[in-house]
């Protein structure tokens, strides 16, 4: 491809991006890294189309661009899509960030923790990946598509989201079978004799949240139960919400038998409203949390729970990134994790398979 050639095609005004280089050069992106970085097993002809692409799309060769093409910042971001108060309210959000840095420990990498709740936060991310400060980003919480998201798929920034992702698809992801899992609860407190299963929700902008609520409705509709959306109470993941949402549940519904939380410390709010009511766990009403944390075995009477494991959670997002940092190529791959149902004594006698 001559020089002539390379000035004919059209770029976006925008800054110019390797990939974009690689393009114009076709060539790898991977094959643009190694002429960046001097690489002598790069043909004299490919360097010289690359060079040449360099110029004509106003590329800036830079050291944080160099680091990018050997992969020797030693660092990857973690960005939190949330007021990192709440995010950490969560104890399996807790363990599996401190997994998280556990893993990258032991390989020599550092975490840079970056919270994301906002437009203007995301912005300074993005600006931060852009500028190859790190090798990639992982995405934690609940994850819109708003600013950072597509911007960093465009640059094709190593990158991978803690939870389904709502739209995108071309991203790798780690979850778990939040809908699934929400449909044996409901069979198993439906084998357990249990007429009337009230839910309480996360945030509903998050998917987790969402698919949980999905198979919560699902097992109600395959054991023939009632889906009055009055069973179902609105919660944020925090205690105070589910306080609320229960005490909501039970004024429509004071013939209520089990409660379903979205997770454990709901779960735990629940129990200290039902108790306040003159309700007995689980004789009255059982009740039934999420991600086993330390709470539910601390609590009277120990609470049922669906168990994930955080430290299986944090090794695969990392794997997933790693293996997209030492490969250009690499195509995105998603991880869904398994998941248990703890049945204990705030359910009553576990049911049969």
């Amino acid at each position: 491809m001559t020089v002539e050639t390379l000035k004919s095609v059209k770029l976006p005004q925008s800054k110019a991006t390797l990939y974009q280089v690689a393009e114009v050069a076709k060539v790898s992106k991977s094959t643009v890294s190694r002429v960046i970085n001097d690489d002598a097993s790069v043909a004299e002809e490919t360097r010289r189309r690359v060079l040449e692409a360099i110029q004509i799309t106003g590329y800036r060769v830079n050291h944080s661009a160099r680091a990018l093409a050997s992969r020797t910042t030693g660092a990857i971001a973690l960005a939190i899509y949330e007021d990192l108060a709440t995010y950490f309210s969560s104890e399996f959000s807790s363990s599996m960030v401190m997994a998280l840095q556990d893993y990258f420990f032991e390989r020599d990498i550092q975490v840079v923790l970056v919270p994301a709740p906002d437009r203007r936060r995301q912005l300074r991310i993005e600006q931060y990946v852009q500028q190859r400060h790190v090798d990639g980003a992982i995405l934690l919480g609940p994850v819109r598509e708003d600013i950072l998201l597509p911007d960093l798929l465009k640059e094709r920034v190593p990158l991978v989201i803690g939870g389904r992702p709502s739209h995108t698809e071309n991203v790798s992801f780690v979850d778990i079978d939040n809908s699934g899992i929400s449909e044996q609860v409901v069979a198993g407190l439906a084998k357990l004799g249990r007429k009337k299963v009230g839910f309480i929700t996360g945030r509903l902008d998050n998917p987790a949240a969402t698919d949980r609520l999905l198979g919560y409705r699902r097992g109600l509709s395959n054991a023939g139960l009632s889906q009055d959306d009055t069973l179902v109470g609105i919660g944020n993941w925090g205690f105070k919400s589910a306080i609320v949402a229960t005490t909501n549940i039970l004024e429509i519904q004071p013939d209520l038998d089990a409660i379903y939380a979205s997770n454990d410390l709901m779960a735990s709010a629940a129990m200290q409203v039902l108790r306040e009511a003159g309700k007995n766990t689980p004789e009255d009403v059982a009740v039934v949390g999420f991600d086993d944390t330390p709470l539910a075995s601390s609590l009277t009477p120990k609470l049922s729970s669906v168990r994930q494991d955080p430290e299986q959670y944090a090794k695969s997002l990392g794997d997933l990134l790693l293996a997209q940092i030492s490969d250009d190529e690499a195509k995105p791959q998603s991880a869904i994790l398994p998941t248990q149902i703890v049945w204990r004594e705030s359910s009553g006698t576990p049911p049969e398979n």
